[in-house]
């Protein structure tokens, strides 16, 4: 008799990765007696890791997928300092209708918690939830090209837009680009560039205004890498490392 895998393995695939985030140095600068901003010879060094592992299943029209994950954090050589540690869960799921021109998506990132705080004796909190609802367009240049746009439900910030486009040079290469901007920018934007009005720059905008990368995949061994311009702060380099299981 032939034995049946179990329905967790059939029609599944796992991977396991982790991903590297290194924002370089970043020049320490003091507030004044009247606001300014004061130079000084300081500087940190702030980077992260993330562990993951994740299972996808396809379940007819839909794809189920979880990822659980440990973050790992070091805010740089400040007082108090330490490595942070975390732990949280990914959950999505996709609908592939009959068309392959439209993928649709939803999805509920960072639902965990610190384990180990930035900063000593300041306490843990949450993980940074959102919900994500977006979806994929393939009709670019013979499907090579493609579109992706979300919208974000952060739990403690403003709601906001994601989007992109990723090109597939060939099967195992591909190249990407994207930006964000939250529904208070937009205001913002339109107000000071369409009306005319003067404002002063809100509070609380997207720090990451645009990213650029690439992801090569060998024999089920895929790396990705990715430089984001964060405003204020410069490039931030991502690596990450992922194989299949």
């Amino acid at each position: 008799l032939r034995r049946r895998r179990p329905l967790f393995i059939r029609d599944s695939h796992y991977a396991v990765g982790l991903t590297y985030q290194g924002e370089g140095d970043i020049e320490v600068s003091d507030i004044a007696s009247d606001g300014s901003r004061v130079e000084t010879d300081q500087a940190i060094n702030p980077y992260s890791m993330t562990l993951t592992g994740t299972g996808a299943r396809a379940v007819g029209p839909f794809n189920l997928g979880a990822t659980f994950k440990l973050p790992i954090d070091y805010l740089g050589d400040i007082e108090d300092s330490q490595w942070a540690l975390g732990w949280g869960f990914d959950a999505g799921i996709q609908y592939q209708p009959n068309t392959k021109l439209f993928t649709f998506g939803a999805s509920l990132v960072n639902i965990g918690r610190q384990a180990i705080e930035h900063l000593e004796g300041s306490g843990t909190d949450w993980l940074p939830m959102e919900a994500k609802v977006g979806l994929v367009y393939r009709g670019i240049a013979r499907s090579q090209g493609r579109v992706v746009a979300d919208l974000n439900f952060p739990y403690h910030d403003y709601t906001y837009m994601s989007g992109g486009v990723e090109y597939e040079l060939t099967k195992t290469f591909m190249l990407r680009a994207g930006s964000q901007i939250n529904f208070k920018e937009l205001n913002y934007y339109f107000n000071d560039f369409v009306l005319g009005e003067d404002l002063e720059e809100p509070e609380g905008v997207r720090t990451t205004k645009l990213t650029g990368g690439f992801s090569l995949e060998i024999k089920g061994v895929t790396l990705e890498y990715a430089a984001q311009y964060w405003k204020n702060l410069g490039i931030l380099n991502v690596v990450a490392l992922r194989f299949g299981v």
